[in-house]
């Protein structure tokens, strides 16, 4: 009777390296899958229908077709609150100390002013947040941006007697962001461009938004305010920052999420836009004057500044055209409400909007 051959054993030199990495890999993904509840931060929405993301929806002061998902759930991109800065000035000699650097010249920023304080935030910060809970000159501010639409907002956050904290809902309206206030027992949702709630307990409350805000090159903003301060991004997300971005979207001539009033086609060819046209909304007076980028440069150049006339009213604008940005004042220099966006978006929310007249300075301002 023959020896029984001993039963093969399993050793790290004979393969058992690979169950133990696929362990390793069920392991981590079991954790992943669990961290989020066991924080008590489990993530709703299903990147499609607006019922899942766990919002009060009743009541809503939107159309709904216009409420999509945005194709990632609820809180995937998680706000900045309040941000180290550094003096604008340090950070030429701060970049020789650091591997990624924190703004070269040719950088978009989102700038603002506050009660004399200047500060930017680089876009490629924000398109991994899209909203910082900040504080300037002792305001409590929101500074919002919405990749999908270029769109820049600075909102007050003291709203109903209190201060709110936004976070990032995960839906779009018009493929544009929607916030919520993290903090309330009910939160309500928020549009950036809509500029007031749509949804919850503070639905029609208003936004109050800020005078002043530019997307510029951080040239362009440092020389204009040399002294500013710059937001730093959280080291955490570092990965992200290189990550993210909307330079070949921007380049699209389509859009990905529905938006109920576009411009048609007749209107862009007579206009010379198409549906991603870079554009500033200016409030002059009682209403809303709607720019190009382009209108602006073929007057002052491609890296220009001088007065300009909207509709014949006169107005400061220093303007770049790749990268496409614009800072506006009024004739004494004085910040000016002002929304930079693609030109698809702030007519899917001002759907009578036509482009403003842009005249040089000398032009005589038409008669009423």
């Amino acid at each position: 009777m023959s020896r029984s051959t001993p039963a093969p054993r399993l050793t790290i030199a004979g393969g058992g390296w690979i169950v133990l990495v696929g362990m390793a890999l069920i392991a981590a993904l079991l954790v992943w899958a669990f961290a989020g509840v066991v924080q008590g931060r489990s993530r709703m929405g299903d990147g499609r229908d607006p019922a899942s993301y766990g919002f009060d929806l009743d009541g809503l002061r939107v159309d709904r077709r216009s409420l999509s998902g945005s194709g990632q759930p609820r809180d995937v991109f998680l706000p900045l609150d309040s941000p180290e800065v550094v003096d604008g000035r340090d950070v030429f000699e701060r970049n020789k100390e650091v591997r990624r650097k924190l703004a070269v010249n040719d950088d978009r920023v989102l700038g603002v002013v506050i009660g004399g304080e200047a500060r930017a935030y680089p876009l490629r910060i924000l398109n991994a947040h899209e909203v910082v809970n900040d504080e300037i000159a002792g305001e409590p501010v929101a500074v919002t941006y919405g990749g999908l639409c270029d769109s820049a907002l600075v909102f007050r956050r003291t709203i109903a007697g209190s201060v709110r904290r936004f976070g990032v809902s995960g839906l779009l309206v018009d493929s544009n962001l929607v916030m919520y206030d993290l903090d309330a027992p009910t939160p309500s949702l928020w549009s950036q461009l809509g500029m007031r709630a749509i949804s919850g307990p503070l639905a029609g409350t208003a936004l109050e938004p800020v005078d002043g805000v530019s997307i510029t090159t951080w040239a362009a903003w440092l020389a204009a305010h040399p002294g500013t301060t710059l937001a730093l991004g959280d080291p955490r997300s570092k990965r992200r920052y290189d990550s993210i971005s909307y330079s070949r979207y921007f380049l699209e001539r389509s859009l990905r999420f529905p938006v109920l009033a576009p411009p048609d086609e007749q209107s862009l060819g007579r206009d010379g836009l198409h549906l991603k046209s870079p554009m500033v909304a200016i409030r002059l007076g009682d209403a809303w004057k709607i720019v190009s980028i382009e209108s602006l440069v073929s007057l002052l150049g491609r890296q220009g500044r001088g007065g300009v006339r909207i509709d014949g009213s006169l107005v400061r604008a220093q303007v770049s055209a790749d990268p496409a940005g614009a800072m506006i004042e009024d004739p004494q220099g004085r910040p000016l409400l002002t929304v930079p966006c693609l030109w698809f978006a702030w007519h899917a929310f001002h759907p009578g909007a036509t482009p403003a007249a842009v005249t040089a300075e000398s032009s005589k301002t038409p008669e009423p």
